[in-house]
């Protein structure tokens, strides 16, 4: 409760001294926010800060109040932690304390994605540390660590958005390890299997991280996943053809990049890719035992020089000598340690001289031999030979590692463990020695073992990449479909569809194109020629799925097999085919045999024996007949309705001939005065003729 009253009051302190920038990177300038009633207590082992320069580690920098120290993928963080990019580089956070409401609240780098600050890989899914993969969302999200995963000291410079994504630990940048490790990240150490970064050189190699077996080829503009590397061997960032593998370095394996260690006397360092060692003679075995980086030890601890007539004693780095004493009565003697005429400097006093323990005897006149060491076992720090070199280790059998004390005298079996159950020949555990030690967390990997690092590398073989049984999706998994064109079935108007990484039909919607067919689909699932009228030519209507013109007769054109007389004032009447559709009364027609007269055309609704009520529509003026078809429009142009009787009727102002089909009745008997007299001026009667005539109306279709 103390440490939290602090905060606030250093909160208070902020907010008056600075109006700044980001409030959750930390920067050497105060920044204001308010501190959040609900933001997580600073446990006992970490180190609170609202600054930069609040960190005791120089390395660290401030995230969500924290001091967080880099990493490159998610294993270089604590068990309850993620790698996340800020403008400090990534760094390590804790789940509970990455919540945000918006964007504002994360780091430079990412944003909010259901309340929490993650690595926005949006724009780019290179962008995601190594052991994480772009979601849907464009959220970097952790890869499930697989069991045994993560044995070895793997180094690596660490991933960046467009960049080769490099990873500590090792492992690949698929999803699952970094440089070395066990399960890798989609741009990483073991191959990037989506599209990466853009490339010009066709075909051209690259190595996706150094001490991988990850190799990336450039194809159509992008980087994609390459075979790796053999066992047995790494990908050479330093040669001369890029992307080229090289065998590792016997002495180099399981160890890590830059590591350095002794071989009797000689000093070796691997390479950066453990293809390549570097060699140095020290003047002692224990000059390179003692040694802390790739260089001997420039002297030994306890070992004395004299310049002039100052004594040196070596310093505590072991890397130069440093002024103890200025010898004025007495000489300098290195042998002695000190300012005297005698041969050592007290009795009893000990010395390592090279694998001799020596002892100064009673009259200081010499060292006299205590004990004959081991080869490079004399002790110049404790001044005793010791039973094995320190803090060194060997392999007692295939899953043991004997391992020599801190201090040299005691040598302990320690077995290696389910992670890394296999001892090398350095005494170092590792994952693996050959691709058979190495199972894939799913069919969309591909195991390779990294025998520099020892450790399992898995490439991801890409989103939407064919795997056993189906496709690959961008979290690795490996499911029935991920996209719409790897389904098959369906029907002309059910498409194969990909839903729920399910293969399944989907109805097209009505209007949409059948599949494999000419014609659209309508809303029962048919394929039709059409659905409405933008799916017809100009001159054409929809009707019932088919494209039919836009005006046509409705009636009896074509019964012109003779010729019948109809008399002066006669009103002759036929019942119209009924429409399924609506349309449009446009004109009335008949084909005349003779010229000379008129005729006048009348439009009646009704039942199936009569027509009824008034008129409809007339023609507009009376028509003079022809030898052949004429027509005259008709007044009003109604709506016909579809299901509706409509009766036609036609009356000449003088006996004419008019083509018909004789033999075919017309209407009749026709109930006199069941309907509305159309011409009033003129007395007629209705006609009792047995003939068809060619009479008609011309309609237009209505959508």
């Amino acid at each position: 409760m103390v440490k939290r009253e602090h905060r606030l009051v250093r909160w208070a302190f902020v907010a008056i001294a600075a109006i700044a920038c980001n409030a959750i990177v930390g920067i050497d300038e105060p920044t204001v926010v308010e501190p959040n009633a609900d933001a997580p207590n600073v446990e006992a082992n970490v180190e609170s800060c609202l600054l930069n320069s609040d960190c005791s580690d120089e390395s660290h920098v401030c995230v969500f109040e924290v001091c967080s120290p880099r990493c490159n993928k998610d294993r270089d963080c604590d068990e309850d932690e993620f790698c996340l990019t800020t403008e400090f580089g990534n760094r390590c956070v804790a789940t509970s304390r990455a919540r945000c409401d918006d964007t504002a609240d994360c780091p430079t780098g990412s944003a909010c994605f259901d309340g929490e600050c993650r690595t926005d890989c949006r724009a780019d899914e290179a962008a995601c540390p190594a052991e994480q993969v772009c979601d849907a969302n464009g959220a970097c999200r952790s890869v499930p660590r697989v069991d045994g995963a993560g044995g070895g000291d793997g180094m690596g410079d660490g991933g960046t958005a467009g960049a080769t994504n490099d990873g500590a630990g090792g492992g690949v940048d698929a999803p699952g390890g970094g440089s070395g490790g066990a399960s890798g990240g989609e741009a990483g150490a073991g191959g990037a299997g989506t599209p990466q970064l853009e490339c010009d050189d066709e075909g051209a190699l690259r190595c996706v991280a150094r001490a991988a077996t990850g190799r990336e080829v450039c194809r159509d503009g992008e980087w994609r996943a390459a075979d790796p590397c053999s066992d047995g061997e790494l990908c050479d960032t330093s040669a001369d053809e890029p992307g080229t593998c090289a065998p590792i370095v016997p002495e180099c394996v399981g160890r890590a990049p830059g590591a350095s260690f002794c071989e009797g006397a000689t000093r070796v360092t691997c390479g950066p890719d453990l293809v390549t060692a570097s060699r140095e003679e020290c003047p002692s075995v224990q000059h390179c035992t003692l040694a802390t980086g790739p260089e001997c030890a420039a002297c030994l601890p306890n070992e004395f020089a004299c310049s002039g007539n100052t004594l040196e004693k070596c310093n505590e780095a072991l890397t130069d000598f440093e002024v103890v004493a200025v010898c004025d009565e007495e000489p300098c003697n290195a042998e002695a340690g000190a300012c005297t005429t005698f041969a050592c400097a007290a009795a009893g006093e000990r010395r390592c001289s090279g694998d001799r323990l020596e002892e100064c005897n009673a009259d200081r006149s010499g060292f006299e031999l205590v004990e004959q060491c081991g080869a490079g076992l004399c002790d110049p720090v404790d001044l005793e030979c010791d039973v094995c070199v320190a803090g060194s280790a060997t392999c007692d059998d295939e899953t043991t590692r004997a391992v020599c004390s801190a201090d040299g005298r005691t040598s302990s079996a320690i077995d290696c463990g389910a992670s890394t159950p296999i001892c090398t020949g350095a005494g170092v555990c590792v994952e693996c020695t050959d691709t058979a030690h190495c199972t894939p967390p799913s069919a969309c990997y591909r195991a390779s073992c990294n025998v520099g690092s020892g450790e399992c590398e898995f490439t991801f073989l890409g989103t939407h990449t064919p795997c056993p049984g189906g496709y690959c999706t961008a979290a690795g998994e490996c499911v029935e479909c991920t996209q719409d064109a790897q389904c098959s079935g369906g029907s002309v108007c059910a498409a194969p569809a990909c839903e729920g990484n399910r293969c399944t039909v989907r109805a097209l919607p009505a209007g949409e194109p059948c599949v494999g067919s000419s014609g659209v689909c309508n809303e029962n699932g048919t394929c039709v020629e059409c659905v409405d009228r933008s799916d017809c030519s100009a001159t054409d209507v929809c009707h019932d799925g088919e494209c039919v013109p836009a005006q046509r007769v409705l009636g009896w054109p074509q019964a012109t097999g003779g010729k019948t007389e109809v008399g002066r004032d006669r009103l002759v009447l036929k019942l119209l085919p009924v429409l399924t559709h609506k349309a449009k009364l446009l004109s009335f027609g008949i084909v005349g045999e003779q010229t000379g007269q008129s005729a006048s055309f009348v439009l009646y609704a009704g039942n199936s024996a009569n027509p009824t009520g008034e008129p409809l529509s007339v023609s507009t003026t009376a028509l003079a007949l022809m030898n052949g078809p004429a027509s005259v429009n008709a007044n009003p142009q109604i709506q016909l309705q579809p299901g509706v009787y409509y009766w036609i009727g036609f009356k000449v102002n003088a006996d004419t001939m008019v083509r018909s089909q004789p033999g075919q009745n017309h209407e009749g008997p026709i109930v006199s005065n069941a309907y509305g007299d159309p011409f009033p001026n003129d007395p007629m009667a209705v006609s009792s003729t047995g003939a068809l005539f060619a009479i008609y109306v011309t309609i237009e279709y209505q959508e």
